[in-house]
């Protein structure tokens, strides 16, 4: 399943059929979520309620998921794990719109099988397709997966964002501030990093990235590659441009307009994806509504540059 923040629901069968046990319990509830590059719904089927085992002792009875008869835009994966607020779930359900649909999470800390409604998410750069690594950890935080302190803010209370994991972020490159004081959303199911359309112009008139029409990519060349700070959670890694349609003689810069995906005026301001991510610790606490973040060692790594 597809660990995703940035959604609330959690269903199965894109690829592998749902088989109905003894544990199984039909709800008669039709459900559908659509999401920014996919979608899934059950047709004739409905929803169900179940046991999910995630891991030794954290077997979760009672869970609401949703089995899928068609998706789109999902390959290589059977569902989506929702990880996000239980806000999201609202208007899932077509019978019952309003009513919403209590998390993995919640339901994990109501059952006293984890002591606080915190996750904590630690990936490492990948260089094959293939690559399989990461670690999340229900209940808390695993100090061997990240290094110093973990650095905690409060989520947002208003706008768009405030429906998501939504923060207050600023971001400057070296001196030349991009954006300040904006709302958007940390999101483990996106995979680029989005940011608002005059802090991507300013971005790309600092890197001096030129847009490279067959991935829709900013590009550099290994010359321009000269950041001062985590200069791997910028780049695409180069042993997968041929991947995304791209060339190996360049370097693909992450960050992109958010105004491509329709965002940006009455959505988040920027959303924080998983190719950044994947270079620090990620902290969820739906309890607290606080979102951590931590150094690990990838975080000044240069393993997407080659190095």
């Amino acid at each position: 399943l597809l660990l995703d923040s940035g959604s609330s629901n959690t269903w199965v069968g894109a690829s592998k059929p749902y088989v109905v046990t003894s544990t199984s319990v039909n709800t008669s509830q039709p459900v559908s979520v659509t999401y920014g590059s996919g979608s899934f719904s059950d047709g004739l089927r409905v929803e169900f309620t179940d046991t999910i085992t995630l891991a030794p002792g954290l077997s979760i009875t009672q869970q609401t998921i949703g089995v899928a008869s068609t998706s789109t835009g999902l390959t290589g994966v059977d569902g989506i794990l929702g990880l996000g607020p239980e806000d999201l779930t609202k208007d899932t359900l077509s019978n019952e719109p309003n009513t919403l649909i209590p998390t993995v999470v919640q339901n994990a800390y109501t059952q006293n099988l984890i002591s606080a409604e915190e996750i904590g998410i630690a990936f490492a750069p990948i260089t094959s397709a293939s690559d399989m690594n990461g670690i999340i950890t229900f209940g808390g935080v695993d100090p061997s997966y990240y290094t110093g302190e973990i650095a905690y803010v409060p989520t947002v209370t208003s706008g768009e964002a405030s429906s998501y994991v939504g923060i207050t972020q600023s971001v400057t490159y070296g001196s030349i501030p991009l954006f300040d004081g904006m709302s958007g959303i940390v999101d483990t199911g996106t995979t680029l990093l989005y940011i608002p359309t005059q802090a991507y112009y300013t971005y790309q008139f600092a890197t001096g990235g030129v847009k490279d029409f067959a991935t829709g990519f900013l590009r550099i060349t290994p010359s321009q590659y000269a950041y001062t700070f985590t200069p791997d959670a910028q780049i695409w890694p180069r042993s997968l441009n041929t991947f995304i349609g791209g060339s190996n003689k360049y370097i693909y810069l992450i960050a992109c307009d958010i105004g491509q995906l329709g965002e940006g005026l009455d959505g988040p301001e920027f959303i924080n994806g998983m190719a950044w991510l994947e270079q620090y610790y990620f902290v969820y606490n739906s309890g607290s509504d606080q979102v951590g973040f931590a150094t690990t060692q990838n975080t000044y790594a240069t393993t997407n540059y080659g190095g």
